[in-house]
């Protein structure tokens, strides 16, 4: 017989999988569906809501055939059709709409707002999003619109439509505390004009700082409410306008202080980094020529695979409108300084980057850096409170005045300009006597993260003046204890580190230096001796805690209101740019909330 050679070979089986015969839930001895047919549209809705898909993606052949390989009939369940899936994401919207208005009524007395202007594709659109700190001193934010904007994008246009969607969320100018907005010129006129005014000074306050301390009546009769201090409503702090015209009334306005830092970075800088032929303008548009060289060459096919197989990633290209994108850009080809030449002998470029090219991108990065990290901390998108604003910018003062005086080979200049830009830009606040500063202070004294940690950072006179105002805040909410539950924001250590003030405040004659008898001064002194740094700690704390949560509603950018409109910018493609403008917002707005 002939006898059959085995080769000792593993036959690969398949594994044939069994179709779905039945979605009921067999486990429990039931019958009825997991899903009915409203939770499965529900489900079938947040699918197309999340991933931001063409609707008419429902209609497709093979979407439809992957339902009827699971063999839904069998538990009643169809999936619904194009026209089906637009009314239900219409429902949702309204729905959603239902439950903010609730929300915004019931959980909060006072927010703040973002608002910006997007166009793309020959269309505009207002953004607004609303933020407040909930019972649990958690940061809650929620997007109200992305409207369509026709026509010219005038201030008074502007006002008007802003007003009408806080309005339709039932907030007025008394329970928005303000609208961050950035530095266009249209967006400031228009609070100019019909935006509740800020008083110049805290009179009453400064009237009785020299005996404030020493009488716990006289700290009482002078507490002024964030409300009143920031704004007066009524006729004179409103521009009139044609008779028989409707007069918009915007809440107070405050300037995007991530904004103000980008141009600082851009349009200060460029003054010494273009033009007037010096030294260094020459460095940089030589060594920007190089670096553009680069990132051209790694948005070329051929180019882009040789950048990747040297380098094992691409090259970012930076954006024209973030100048963090430059600063990024810029540290990545400076972290590819050991592979520079073999880049450059494989690319086939020439005029490539010496070492003097890098040693100025080093210089350049080492003068950015501190605006650039400032960047990352006023535009961060978590627990974010306005009380981080101003100890942000008298740490990144501080790291400005360091890189001045240090020894600078080629960007001298430019750190003395980024001083200079930051300290013009933001007099107001490092005046310290401005409502602004002053409702920034009191915001930083109340956040336990900070407290008094940052008075080594400005003139010693401000000290007992700031004592005295946030005392008086104190003194206000004796009265007004709320015992609520424990919440659990916590600090970030990472950001952490870039608040240095040397040394505590309460180890010399700062605010926490003397303990007096009065009611204030003990509640005072007991939270400023709390270590704990954990925003729960406020709890302790009851009448701080009232004050944190009505001067750090306010947001110290709008970069909530630039995040949605990324979401935005990922609706509005090619196979979307059909969608009516209703449709557009009910879309963007709903994958803004969706949890």
């Amino acid at each position: 017989m002939v006898k059959k050679l085995s080769w000792n070979t593993k036959t690969k089986r398949t594994r044939r999988v069994k179709p779905v015969t039945d979605l009921s839930n067999k486990n429990v001895g039931s019958s009825q569906p997991i899903l009915n047919q409203g939770e499965f549209n529900e489900h079938m809705s947040d699918y197309f809501i999340h991933s931001m898909s063409p609707l008419r993606g429902i209609d497709n052949p093979y979407f439809k055939k992957m339902f009827d390989f699971l063999q839904i009939h069998r538990s009643g369940l169809s999936v619904m059709s194009r026209r089906s899936l637009g009314r239900h994401i219409q429902d949702s919207h309204q729905r959603m709409l239902t439950d903010i208005k609730k929300q915004l009524q019931h959980e909060t007395k006072e927010v703040c707002t973002t608002a910006d202007i997007w166009s793309a594709k020959k269309r505009s659109f207002l953004g607004v999003t609303c933020h407040w700190i909930d019972s649990n001193l958690q940061r809650k934010s929620l997007t109200l619109a992305c409207r369509r904007f026709s026509g010219t994008h005038s201030f008074n246009r502007i006002a008007l439509l802003l007003e009408n969607i806080h309005t339709e969320f039932n907030l007025d100018c008394q329970k928005v505390l303000a609208t961050v907005t950035d530095n266009g010129s249209n967006f400031v006129k228009a609070f100019k004009e019909y935006g509740l005014k800020e008083n110049e000074i805290f009179e009453d306050e400064m009237e009785n700082e020299s005996d404030g301390d020493d009488d716990q009546s006289a700290v009482s009769s002078t507490s002024t409410s964030p409300r009143s201090v920031l704004h007066e409503a009524g006729p004179s702090n409103i521009s009139t306008s044609t008779e028989g015209e409707d007069i918009p009334q915007l809440p107070a306005h405050l300037r995007c202080s991530a904004h103000k830092l980008s141009l600082v970075c851009t349009t200060y800088a460029n003054k010494v980094l273009k033009g007037n032929n010096t030294s260094l303008s020459k460095m940089h548009d030589q060594v920007m020529r190089k670096c553009s060289t680069l990132w051209n060459a790694a948005n070329r096919p051929k180019t882009a695979e040789i950048i990747q197989n040297i380098l094992g990633h691409t090259l970012s290209r930076p954006g024209v409108t973030r100048w963090n994108s430059v600063y990024d850009s810029l540290r990545q080809i400076e972290s590819i300084r050991t592979k520079s030449a073999q880049l450059h002998l494989a690319l086939g470029i020439t005029n490539y980057l010496r070492e003097r090219d890098f040693q100025y991108i080093e210089e350049y990065l080492k003068c950015s850096q501190p605006i650039a990290e400032a960047l990352d901390i006023l535009q961060g998108d978590k627990d974010i409170f306005y009380g981080i604003l101003l100890p942000t910018l008298l740490s990144l003062r501080r790291k400005l005045i360091k890189l001045t005086n240090g020894n600078l080979i080629y960007c001298q200049a430019l750190a003395i300009k980024y001083l200079t830009s930051v300290e013009e830009r933001f007099s107001d606040f490092f005046g310290l006597y401005t409502p602004t500063a002053i409702t920034a202070a009191i915001a930083a004294l109340s956040y336990p993260r900070f407290k008094d940690k940052w008075f080594t950072a400005i003139d010693h006179q401000h000290n007992r003046r700031l004592k005295t105002l946030f005392k008086q805040k104190i003194a206000n909410e004796v009265h007004d204890q709320d015992d609520g539950q424990e919440g659990s924001t916590s600090t970030k250590p990472s950001e952490d580190a870039y608040f240095d003030f040397e040394t505590d405040s309460s180890e010399g004659e700062g605010i926490g230096s003397s303990i007096r008898s009065t009611r204030p001064d003990i509640l005072l002194a007991n939270f400023l001796s709390d270590e704990d740094k954990n925003i729960s700690m406020l709890r302790r704390h009851a009448e701080v805690m009232n004050i944190f949560k009505k001067f750090n509603t306010r947001m110290p950018s709008s970069g909530p209101v630039e995040r949605l409109f990324s979401y935005a910018t990922m609706i509005n493609l090619p196979k979307s740019h059909r969608l009516s403008d209703e449709m557009f917002e009910m879309r963007v707005v709903l994958k803004a909330n969706l949890k």
